[in-house]
Protein backbone atom coordinates (compact mmCIF):
# COMPACT_ATOMS: atom_id res chain seq x y z
CA UNK A 1 0.00 0.00 0.00
CA UNK A 2 1.84 3.70 -0.99
CA UNK A 3 1.47 6.02 1.75
CA UNK A 4 0.71 9.96 1.06
CA UNK A 5 3.75 11.99 2.43
CA UNK A 6 3.42 14.63 4.55
CA UNK A 7 5.41 16.75 2.41
CA UNK A 8 3.46 19.40 0.78
CA UNK A 9 4.52 20.13 -2.90
CA UNK A 10 6.20 23.78 -2.58
CA UNK A 11 6.65 24.95 -6.37
CA UNK A 12 4.85 23.93 -9.31
CA UNK A 13 6.38 23.07 -12.75
CA UNK A 14 5.16 24.25 -15.62
CA UNK A 15 2.84 21.68 -16.93
CA UNK A 16 1.58 21.41 -13.19
CA UNK A 17 -0.08 25.23 -13.38
CA UNK A 18 -1.33 24.38 -16.74
CA UNK A 19 -3.35 21.07 -15.63
CA UNK A 20 -4.25 23.74 -12.74
CA UNK A 21 -5.77 26.65 -14.96
CA UNK A 22 -7.04 24.10 -17.34
CA UNK A 23 -5.17 26.04 -20.71
CA UNK A 24 -1.77 26.12 -22.06
CA UNK A 25 -2.60 29.31 -23.87
CA UNK A 26 -4.03 31.00 -20.42
CA UNK A 27 -0.58 29.66 -18.12
CA UNK A 28 1.96 31.15 -21.35
CA UNK A 29 -0.53 34.63 -21.63
CA UNK A 30 0.61 34.83 -17.74
CA UNK A 31 3.83 34.03 -17.89
CA UNK A 32 4.62 36.77 -20.71
CA UNK A 33 2.19 39.30 -18.61
CA UNK A 34 4.21 38.67 -15.42
CA UNK A 35 1.96 37.55 -13.55
CA UNK A 36 3.81 34.12 -12.84
CA UNK A 37 7.04 35.09 -11.88
CA UNK A 38 9.64 31.87 -11.23
CA UNK A 39 11.24 31.12 -8.44
CA UNK A 40 13.73 29.22 -9.74
CA UNK A 41 14.60 29.51 -13.22
CA UNK A 42 17.48 26.56 -14.19
CA UNK A 43 18.53 25.20 -17.50
CA UNK A 44 15.78 22.40 -17.27
CA UNK A 45 13.74 23.39 -14.13
CA UNK A 46 11.58 26.20 -14.12
CA UNK A 47 9.44 26.09 -10.80
CA UNK A 48 6.42 28.89 -9.73
CA UNK A 49 5.77 29.19 -5.86
CA UNK A 50 1.61 27.87 -5.25
CA UNK A 51 1.14 31.32 -3.53
CA UNK A 52 1.93 32.69 -7.13
CA UNK A 53 -0.05 30.87 -8.97
CA UNK A 54 -3.15 30.55 -6.71
CA UNK A 55 -2.89 35.02 -6.90
CA UNK A 56 -2.72 34.28 -10.75
CA UNK A 57 -5.87 32.47 -10.32
CA UNK A 58 -7.88 35.40 -8.14
CA UNK A 59 -7.40 38.00 -11.02
CA UNK A 60 -8.32 35.77 -13.32
CA UNK A 61 -11.66 35.03 -10.86
CA UNK A 62 -11.95 38.62 -10.66
CA UNK A 63 -12.20 39.30 -14.55
CA UNK A 64 -8.49 40.45 -15.14
CA UNK A 65 -6.80 39.44 -18.71
CA UNK A 66 -3.69 38.66 -19.04
CA UNK A 67 -2.29 41.44 -21.78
Amino acid sequence: MKTRSPIQKLGYRPQDVVAAFGSEKLYFDCYKAGWLQPVVKRHKLLLFDWRNVEQCWERIKAGEKPV
